[in-house]
Order: structure tokens, then C-alpha cells, then sequence
């Protein structure tokens, strides 16, 4: 075998009332592993990919078993903050089987953000800072084919020298310019009946907006793939699994108006008898546009509220208004689309005032027919309020990284709220919210 790219464990939340964005996003395949393995079977290299959040601890231990005795040259792993610490516990567990003879990746926006943390804890021998797909081909020609220019000489990785250095000045965040020049992604290579939300398509990645608490943004703007392109994955998906419904999981579906028009004309005029789902901001809503995306069967929007207070809006750099948000959800309703808009509780400048606009702001759109729910706030590395937090009075206080992510326990203090305050608070909102 000549690498396996795992999407390592994440902490098991209880899933009640409270369930998280996280626990939505394991009810997803990791797409970004089997864009990465799609893009090295393309020059020849055999690839397995595991995604261990399908599995209970037995079954982990099997496919390690499994895994150690291929004898891999590259295990490769997708880190976010919540399951780094299991990440680092399990690259020494490689290390352990199979030492220096295969060679251990990581990749993912913690990494990508903090990748001397992990170095310095042995935890990886070399850091894949943003998109992987290019990059990670080079590295498998370097460590398995004996070919190319050296490490030092490569773009966008850390890594440790050979005399137990950390390595990273050529660091920067690697871009795809060319997202059509992409395989699609290997869906083969995990059991798509396992997961919930199993047919998930990238249309762009990036982000318009530079949100306060999104590491998107942090990640750069956005990257468009063409209607054609698009629609061929489709047709892909169509032909290959018995698929009903599409969940476009681009940041904002809508960020280029003439492109999504395009985009809607082109899977309108393609036969295809899919429904849609799909992500957008409330500042590119108009009767125009959604009818454009009743035409292409899209049934679902969610919108990125995050507060129901129109200053915070300001200080979380949102760049809309509340009064904008409720137009966009009375446009989506009135053609028919279900509207899901997600609250964010816990910036810096919250308070308890600010908190019960927020439940207000919910109260109004579950009466106006749409759905929303609320996250607690996560300072997630990369993000302006992570790299900003003494100047703006947030105070983080748990750095266990297995809590970053749990939907009712802040890791922070704000200058209004303690910890326990903001949680107490945070639990009031949803039990009022759950009431409407």
C-alpha cells in the first residue's frame, strides 16, 4: 500500500438538543480526503482512506490492524482543532508500529494555522498548509518515487530538518487556482450508505465575506468551479449511486450572481431530477435569484446570521442587517423554500442584552415559518477573533483542544461574561428558543 489518509476521530459529543454544526458536519463524508486520494490515483499511487468517526473503538482497532500491517509509506491526516488531540495520540501510535519507514502527513485548518504546534510535539513529519491536492502528489513523488525537488525547496509545508529543526520558510496557504482541473472526488473509496448527508458537492471553496469567528474567510477568497464541471459530477453521482437529494457545501452558493445563474441554467437544462440544499447570505437574496434557484429544484437555504443585534452584526464584521436577514427569509418562504438561519452566541462583544436579541431575532423568523438554531461561539485558529483575542477581551481558558466544538461549553471569557456565566446564559437562550 502506498498511503492511507484517515479522518481522524472527533470528540463524541451527546447529540440532544444542543447538537452542534460539528456533529452535522460527521454526518458528512470528509471530501476534501477523497479529493486528495482521487488526485493521487490519478499519477498511479494506490490509496485507502478511512473515516474513523463511522466506527466504534473495536472497529478502530481492526482497521489499525489493518492499516499497520499494509505497511504504508504516507498515512495522511485531516486535523481540525476538535480532533487534533486524538490526531497527535494516534500519529504516535503510527510511529510506534511503524516507525521512520512511513512517513506521517497532516493537513486541515488547524494545522494549516498552527502547524508548529503539532511538529514540535513530534506528532507529524511534515505539515500541508491549505489545499492539499497538488502538494500532496509532490510529497508521495519526494517519499515513495525518489523524485523531485527537496523539501526545503517546496511550497506551502512545515516540517522538521534533518537536524531536528522546524522547517517553514516557504510557509504560506496553498490555493487550488484551477478547481475544474481537479478529479472528482473518489466516493468509492468509503461507504457512502453509512453517512447521513452522503452526497455533498463542492461548487467553490473560499469565501467572500471575512467574518470575525470563520476560518474561511482566513483561508482566502473564493474559487469558482464551472457550471460544466459541476454539472459532470453531477452526472457522475447520478450514474453511480441512487442519490436523491444534493447538499452544495460551498460557504456561499450565491457569492458570484452571474455565476450562479449559470450554474441554475446549467442543471435546469441537464435533465437531472436531483433536489438541492445549499448555503447563501441574505445580501444576495432577491425574487430574481431565488426563483433562478427554484428552477435548478433547489427545496432548502441556510443563512449565516450568527446575531439579532444589529451592532454586533458591526463587530463581528457580518456586513449585513437584521432588517436585510428577515427580507431574504419572507423572499425565500414566499417561493417555497425551506430556511434554516444558525445564531452564534458568545462574541466578544455580547451581552446578556445582545443575547436576548438574538432569541428575539429567532422568535420573529420561527413565527415568519422558518427554522434556526443557535452554536456557542469557538475561537477557532486562523480566525480574526482567535489572532485578536487580547484586543478584544476575550480570554481563552481552556486550551484542551477535545472541548473546542462542544456545543454548551465556552472555552473563553469575554469582558461581560465568565465562563460559567456565558454557558448559563448560552443554555437559557436555547431552553427559550426550544419554546417558540
Amino acid at each position: 500500500m502506498d498511503i492511507v489518509l484517515i479522518n481522524p476521530l472527533y470528540p463524541r459529543y451527546e447529540s440532544n438538543m444542543f447538537a452542534s454544526a460539528l456533529a452535522a458536519s460527521l454526518d458528512m463524508p470528509p471530501l476534501g480526503l477523497l479529493y486528495i486520494a482521487a488526485n493521487l490515483e490519478k499519477y498511479g499511487y494506490t490509496v485507502k482512506v478511512y473515516d474513523f468517526n463511522l466506527s466504534t473503538e473495536q472497529e478502530i482497532e481492526q482497521i489499525s490492524n489493518e492499516i499497520f500491517q499494509s505497511n504504508p509509506k504516507i498515512i495522511g491526516l485531516s486535523v481540525s482543532t476538535p480532533n487534533y488531540n486524538y490526531a497527535v495520540t494516534y500519529s504516535k501510535k503510527i510511529r510506534e508500529k511503524l516507525g521512520q519507514r512511513c512517513k506521517i502527513i497532516f493537513g486541515g485548518y488547524h494545522v494549516s494555522f498552527l502547524p508548529d504546534e503539532c511538529l514540535a510535539e513530534s506528532a507529524a513529519d511534515i505539515v500541508v498548509l491549505g489545499e492539499g491536492e497538488h502538494i500532496f502528489v509532490e510529497l508521495a513523488d519526494k517519499i515513495i518515487r525518489k523524485k523531485g525537488s527537496a523539501l526545503e525547496e517546496k511550497q506551502g509545508i512545515a516540517f522538521i530538518n534533518e537536524n531536528g529543526e522546524i522547517y517553514n520558510r516557504n510557509a504560506h496557504l496553498l490555493r487550488i487556482d484551477d478547481l475544474n482541473s481537479l478529479p472528482f472526488p473518489d466516493r468509492s473509496l468509503l461507504p457512502m450508505e453509512r453517512y447521513k448527508t452522503p452526497a455533498t458537492v463542492m461548487g467553490s471553496r473560499g469565501c467572500v465575506a471575512r467574518c470575525d469567528f470563520c476560518a474561511s474567510g482566513a483561508w482566502g477568497g473564493i474559487k469558482l468551479r464551472s457550471p460544466e464541471n459541476i454539472v459532470a459530477e453531477l452526472w457522475e453521482l447520478k450514474r453511480e449511486f441512487d442519490f436523491e437529494h444534493i447538499c452544495f457545501i460551498d460557504n456561499t452558493f450565491t457569492a458570484n450572481r452571474e455565476r450562479t445563474y449559470q450554474v441554475a441554467d446549467a442543471i435546469a437544462a441537464s435533465g437531472l431530477d436531483f433536489t438541492y440544499s445549499l448555503e447563501t447570505r441574505v445580501s444576495n437574496v432577491d425574487d430574481s435569484l431565488v426563483e433562478k434557484l427554484k428552477q435548478m429544484n433547489t427545496i432548502a437555504v441556510q443563512f449565516g446570521v450568527e446575531t439579532g443585534n444589529d451592532q454586533v452584526m458591526k463587530d463581528i464584521q457580518k456586513d449585513i442587517t437584521l432588517d436585510r436577514v428577515y427580507k431574504a427569509v419572507e423572499t425565500c418562504l414566499k417561493h417555497g423554500l425551506r430556511v434554516m438561519c444558525t445564531f452564534i452566541i458568545g462574541h466578544p462583544t455580547d451581552t446578556s442584552e445582545t443575547i436576548q436579541d438574538t432569541v428575539n431575532a429567532i422568535r420573529k423568523i420561527k413565527r415568519m415559518g422558518g427554522q434556526a438554531k443557535i452554536e456557542m461561539l469557538t475561537p477557532y485558529p486562523g480566525t480574526p477573533v482567535f489572532l485578536n483575542r487580547d484586543k478584544k477581551g476575550l480570554i481563552i481558558k481552556d486550551w484542551n483542544y477535545d472541548h473546542w466544538g462542544a456545543t454548551t461549553s465556552p472555552v473563553f471569557e469575554t469582558k461581560n461574561f465568565t465562563q460559567r456565566q456565558l454557558q448559563k446564559r448560552f443554555i437559557e437562550a436555547v431552553m427559550e428558543v426550544n419554546t417558540i
